[in-house]
């Protein structure tokens, strides 16, 4: 018996145990059992809310696991043979309780205690479940899609119109030299296609509200048609480079397992280079702020002595100012238009 639990935790349960007969007592014991067995191989403490316990247990489960949470992991062993003295003695001890593979729903998906593991999640299988669960917590009911393509012809012709708007870097928001740019004009035909053929996929599929996103903060625009879908992906992936190579980044949990040292260095480098940005731009800020750097007529910042700072940014090919130009203007709230909006309603 150890001091670390409250005593009330532990009454309550022997009183539940000294209620009840011997072979009553023996299915209180393993459950009992199952949990520091679980405990030696998992190193959590499983609550019993997540194993097959006897059907007349089930209504005290809560004040069991409430007694379970109170004991410190390292001492659970010491508790729990602690109640041995109130094991029946006559009764072959029984074998271990198989567990219960939760869905999301039935886990403590608010649960936010980082100080030790609770043993929420099984085996691989067990998250990949909770994984495809995660994925589809946001989707939507679906839709009427009259206009979405039947045939492989249908789709062929649109993945072929994907593939030329991938590969057009003729007029992009981001310069002809851009990085991003080249490694588009790097990408081989395959590639392409098979991009092409994914976005497809997952066009198809958001447009009938399967948005495969989780989380909360997720943005989704409905499409009365297929193709209103199809038409805003394909200018996206047209008009910004930087968007398609988004797309064909390697996970970067793979990228992580294959190389964990290299993956560190790089993330050091990458914070070091950050801060060497932040204070060059503060230095910069408050030169032009203290009038040491000035802006000259065609954007350059150079300092009073004609020392170049920074040089005039390159040119723009109108396709950032259209893309902002296109963009519908947000309405702004009154008084006014919140009382029209609410007559509408």
């Amino acid at each position: 018996m150890t001091d670390q639990v409250p005593p009330t935790c532990r009454e309550a349960v022997v009183k539940f145990i000294l209620n009840h007969t011997p072979d009553a007592q023996a299915e209180i014991f393993q459950a009992f059992d199952s949990v520091m067995l679980y405990h030696h191989q998992l190193r959590v403490i499983i609550p019993l809310a997540q194993m097959a316990v006897q059907a007349w247990i089930a209504p005290a489960i809560p004040m069991l696991d409430s007694y379970l949470r109170a004991i410190p992991p390292q001492v659970l062993a010491e508790e729990l043979v602690s109640l041995d003295v109130l094991r029946p003695n006559d009764i072959v001890p029984l074998p271990c309780l198989p567990r219960f593979i939760p869905s999301l729903a039935q886990l403590p998906s608010t649960l936010h205690d980082h100080t030790r593991s609770h043993g929420l999640v099984q085996n691989f299988q067990h998250a990949e479940r909770l994984s495809a669960e995660l994925m589809a917590a946001n989707n939507k009911p679906g839709a009427n899609c009259p206009d979405m393509p039947q045939t492989d012809w249908e789709w062929q012709a649109l993945k072929d119109k994907l593939f030329m708007a991938i590969v057009d870097t003729s007029a992009t928001i981001e310069n002809a030299n851009n990085a991003q740019v080249r490694k588009v004009q790097a990408m081989t035909n395959v590639e392409v296609e098979v991009l092409a053929w994914h976005i497809l996929k997952l066009m198809r599929d958001a447009q009938y509200g399967i948005i495969g996103i989780p989380g909360t903060d997720v943005k989704y625009e409905a499409f009365p048609t297929f193709r209103g879908r199809f038409d805003a992906a394909k200018k996206a992936c047209q008009d910004s480079k930087c968007t398609v190579t988004s797309l064909v980044q390697v996970d970067f949990a793979k990228r992580l397992v294959a190389s964990p040292m290299s993956e560190l260095a790089r993330k050091v480098d990458n914070r070091a280079g950050n801060k060497l940005k932040a204070i060059q731009n503060k230095a910069g800020q408050k030169a032009i702020e203290v009038g040491d750097a000035v802006k000259r007529d065609d954007g350059a910042y150079t300092y009073r002595t004609g020392e170049q700072v920074a040089p005039a940014p390159p040119p723009s090919n109108g396709v950032e100012e259209a893309i902002k130009a296109a963009r519908p203007k947000k309405r702004r709230r009154t008084a006014g238009n919140e009382n029209q909006d609410s007559a509408n309603a």
